[in-house]
């Protein structure tokens, strides 16, 4: 791996060393009518922004922080296999990183434009709070909640979590990167049971012994393998999703920090 890639990684690691080891957070599910308590010195809709806003932060620091939890995890086992020459192993941990980068850029970057609009309105209502806090808990629940598990046909959590492929051709369209998707079908193809991991345990290109019609293959548990584009897939895939995660890392931060501080200006004494 390129000492860029390993200085990328390693800022990763050193990220999630310093991100809370336990959170907890508030998913509210207001009802059609919000009673609003009575609070001396502010008015309605300052403590509505409040109630509406508080939430929504909370979810976003804790996804964040989840986040940044598993793709640590990734980066370690990512480095371990290539230090073991474990390439199955490094492209299964590489393919990973980019769908967690893909699916946290894509969706920090929903929130973000949601935000934006409301910003850009006139100070909001009851109704149009509760209409933001319902747009921003679609994005939150299809994170948070989200599954391709199905029972009797049916998501099992009851939300189904968007396609993979939809949310990494979106990232590689958003961070301007059109070679995402085709280093991440190499390394789907190693991880898969397929000519790309077959490869893998390869000693050489097999001979063709034309006189028979017959190719012989040469294989081995510790082969080096005929990887082909699979070393520069694992290294520029897992460059590309360190850089993302941390330029999308970046917005969220911007955002939530927004957002508390529009909740902090009208009624909450805590971030």
């Amino acid at each position: 791996m390129s000492r860029k890639s390993s200085l990328q990684l390693q800022l990763l690691c050193r990220w999630a060393n310093r991100v809370p080891e336990r959170t907890e957070f508030y998913f509210v599910d207001w009802g059609p009518i919000l009673v609003l308590p009575r609070i001396e010195g502010l008015t309605k809709r300052e403590i509505a922004i409040a109630a509406f806003l508080q939430p929504v932060h909370s979810q976003l620091c804790a996804i964040a922080v989840r986040v940044l939890w598993k793709a640590d995890q990734l980066v370690r086992a990512l480095v371990a296999a290539l230090n073991s020459h474990d390439l199955i192993v490094a492209a299964t941990m590489a393919r990973s990183l980019i769908e967690t980068s893909a699916a946290f850029g894509c969706e920090t970057d929903a929130i973000s434009e949601l935000w934006k609009v409301r910003k850009a309105q006139p100070v909001p209502d009851l109704d149009t709070l509760a209409e933001f806090a319902g747009d921003a808990q679609g994005i939150v629940g299809q994170i948070l909640f989200g599954t391709r598990l199905e029972w009797a046909k049916e998501p099992e959590t009851g939300i189904r979590r968007t396609n993979i492929m939809t949310l990494i051709d979106k990232a590689a369209k958003l961070s301007e990167n059109k070679w995402v998707r085709r280093n991440y079908e190499v390394l789907c193809d190693t991880v898969h049971p397929s000519i790309g991991s077959n490869r893998c345990f390869w000693e050489d290109e097999p001979i063709d012994l034309q006189a028979e019609r017959i190719r012989m293959f040469r294989t081995h548990r510790n082969a080096s393998g005929v990887i082909g584009d699979l070393p520069f897939a694992v290294g520029q895939g897992s460059l590309w999703a360190a850089k993302w995660l941390g330029w999308m890392w970046s917005l969220r931060e911007n955002t939530w920090k927004d957002l508390c501080l529009t909740a902090k200006t009208y009624a909450l004494p805590y971030g």
